[in-house]
């Protein structure tokens, strides 16, 4: 590992070896998680040197400072600023209060835990509306394991031009609310320009604070995990917190706001960390993710001398109740993010990061769509990946397109606040490409159409060519002797043939391995040198369309898979694509029915005593499918339910002949019914069925 940044290095301007190398975050040795941090969501790399941990609070120190300080300050429910992603913290307060608005919009001083900053107004007036509307909601950008709430004074010795303390303004009565979720903050708060939004709680209210004399306000609760908290000043107009201001118009006489705090003990139930783009200088291919975890447990802690807290030990915790989930993506370009502006004609024109950062900010729906403003950010779904499937454990393959560039995303999260899981250091294994250049298509062989896409019929079987072509050139490349196809259903297999003009190759019985989601060619000689390939097979579409994904990889090393891209990888066929799309739309969701037997005869001798219902799906995702069984004078009897159905065929569902009750069916003629809910509607299909003994 002494020698790992001098490879980082020659990663960066040189070759990627033959036997390929690493890239290393933490550890001893490895890149720094600060250094390459783009976004850190309660997320530290600095208790533990070299790890990665989420943020563990102390019952004694104000988190909020420390999180808010981190992140370019956002105001609003919904941000209108493009470059804000979930987990930035915000702070908004509540709409509906015209009364010297401008004055209280400061809102970063609330948080900044300095109490010589604060923010005061007199004779807050409604201008109209009511002051039951001002509120302040506090998102720290993931649930916190929280316990107490504090609204600090200005200094005592701070007063206005007329001698009267500042510390006389805060508020000495509220109502202090708070949510895991956010699942019951109002639809209408939305930091949008209305002034009509009326205040409600959160989904659990922690404290009310009536009259309160004694400074600063404090309200304790049981330790446990929420996301947003909300506080509610009430005017101090000796009606109390349940005066029905609908009905009439107060003013807070004076009022000020120094800090708000939180306190709470123990780890952040989420963090993330999301690394820069890494440029590797050329495309490669990632293979195996190595990572260390640790699970810790605090045990303990008390209060000391000058209230300050004590930390319990932290012990190793196998059972700890929490884990690290790594994510990974990859593209071909500096930023996975695509930016635009606008034409002369209000039209989106994409530009670089550097050109947008210099546009004007558009700050809401009035802002010109014109030349100079910034347009939207989108996700750059060509070029780039989305985020692999999540990584748990070392030594997990990744299936993912090779690429110059990549992206690291670490999610850890804590179900207890005394539990943590810790990334202690993270390797990927970087792979040269097995073929310099690889590209392939599917379609017809010499189709008179020569569409552009691969037009099929729905839900029947059909016979295409997965055309590969592997060139080398005069570089270099570890070749591959199989290839992976995946198809949208169990397919057939209708030969190889190899070179231009193609050549038919005899397989082995056993060189084709096939499964659910498509077939494994395993081929008779390795392809290192430029080579076109020609699969037959035979497949059906059941969704509107499908993208035959393939990939090749040497079986001595089966987890370094180089993915095909879509390109002209023969002159016979002349889609350039790996899609196929369906010829027409789908008339219904369920099809290709077979019920049997038709007549059942329950005895128990193992001939027609159950029933077998299979079925096709089309166009639907994780479907319900619903089998239900009545008398012929519509009396239910028996329902089964079949969840996540995918298109396609599925396992089929068994009938036992039984009723809710568990008992066997009397002899007779009874209906079954077969229905599914799709977004085109409910579709059903009903056929009898005998019951004999």
């Amino acid at each position: 590992m002494q020698l790992l940044g001098i490879v980082l290095l020659s990663l960066l301007v040189g070759s990627i070896p033959a036997r390929g190398q690493e890239w290393a975050f933490g550890g001893q040795g490895g890149q720094s998680w600060e250094e390459w941090a783009q976004l850190k969501v309660l997320a530290d790399d600095a208790r533990v040197p070299g790890a990665l941990q989420p943020r563990e609070l102390r019952p004694d120190v104000n988190i909020l400072p420390s999180i808010f300080t981190q992140f370019p300050f956002e105001r609003w429910r919904d941000p209108p600023n493009p470059l804000w992603v979930n987990g930035m913290p915000r702070l908004w307060r509540g709409l509906g209060n015209l009364g010297h608005p401008g004055v209280m919009m400061p809102f970063l001083r609330y948080v900044d835990g300095d109490i010589n900053t604060f923010q005061w107004v007199t004779n807050f007036g409604p201008g109209g509306n009511k002051t039951s509307n001002e509120f302040y909601t506090i998102d720290p950008g993931a649930p916190l394991p929280l316990e107490r709430f504090v609204l600090r004074l200005p200094p005592s010795e701070a007063t206005d031009l007329f001698g009267e303390p500042w510390e006389n303004y805060v508020p000495r009565q509220g109502e202090l609310s708070a949510s895991l979720l956010g699942e019951q903050i109002p639809t209408e708060d939305k930091g949008q320009f209305t002034y009509n939004t009326r205040y409600v709680p959160l989904d659990k209210v922690l404290g009310r604070i009536e009259g309160n004399l004694v400074a600063p306000i404090e309200i304790t609760f049981p330790l446990q995990y929420f996301r947003y908290v909300r506080w509610r000043s009430f005017p101090d107009n000796g009606q109390g917190p349940f005066f029905d201001q609908a009905e009439g118009v107060l003013t807070i006489a004076k009022l000020a706001y120094t800090e708000f705090e939180l306190y709470g003990r123990g780890f952040a139930a989420e963090s993330r960390y999301e690394s820069k783009v890494v440029d590797l200088g050329q495309p490669a291919i990632l293979g195996q993710v190595s990572m260390a975890v640790s699970k810790w447990r605090r045990q303990g802690g008390q209060w000391g001398a000058n209230q300050r807290w004590q930390e319990g030990a932290l012990v190793a915790a196998p059972d700890a109740d929490a884990e690290v989930r790594v994510r990974i993506k990859t593209g071909s370009t500096d930023d996975p993010r695509l930016f635009f502006t606008y034409n002369d004609q209000g039209e989106l024109d994409e530009v670089d990061f550097a050109t947008w950062r210099t546009l004007k900010e558009r700050q809401g729906p009035y802002d010109p769509v014109f030349v100079g403003w910034q347009g939207p950010l989108a996700e750059d779904r060509e070029r780039w990946t989305p985020w692999s499937s999540p990584v748990r454990a070392p030594g997990a393959p990744l299936s993912l397109d090779h690429g110059r560039y990549f992206q690291v995303l670490v999610e850890m999260t804590s179900r207890r606040p005394t539990d943590v899981a810790r990334l202690d250091s993270l390797r990927l294994e970087l792979l040269p490409l097995l073929v310099p250049d690889l590209v392939g298509e599917v379609g017809v062989v010499d189709d008179s159409l020569a569409a552009s896409l691969t037009e099929v019929p729905i839900g029947a079987p059909v016979d295409l060519t997965y055309a590969i072509r592997a060139e080398f050139g005069d570089r270099s490349g570890a070749g591959f002797d199989a290839v992976r196809v995946q198809t949208p259903s169990q397919p057939e297999f209708l030969g190889l043939a190899i070179g231009s003009p193609p050549e038919t190759i005899a397989l082995e019985r056993d060189a084709v391995v096939f499964d659910e989601t498509g077939l494994t060619l395993h081929l008779p000689q390795p392809i290192a040198t430029d080579a076109e390939l020609h699969i037959g097979l035979r497949t059906a579409l059941y969704t509107i369309s499908a993208q035959l994904q393939g990939a090749v990889f040497n079986r001595a090393a089966s987890h370094a898979r180089q993915f095909v891209k879509a390109g002209n990888a023969t002159d016979r066929i002349h889609t350039d694509q790996l899609q196929i799309v369906a010829t027409s739309d789908i008339a219904q969701s369920i099809g290709d029915l077979h019920i049997q037997p038709r007549i059942l005869t329950p005895n128990g001798d193992g001939n027609n005593d159950r029933l077998h219902i299979r079925y096709a799906l089309f166009g639907v995702l994780n479907a319900e499918v619903e089998v239900a069984f009545y008398t012929l004078a519509g009396a239910p009897v028996r329902r089964l339910l079949a969840t996540d159905q995918k298109a396609g065929t599925n396992p089929p569902i068994e009938w036992d002949v039984r009723d809710e009750g568990g008992r066997l069916l009397s002899p007779g003629l009874y209906l079954c019914q077969v229905a599914i809910d799709s977004g085109r509607g409910r579709f059903a299909t009903t056929v009898p069925i005998a019951v004999a003994y």
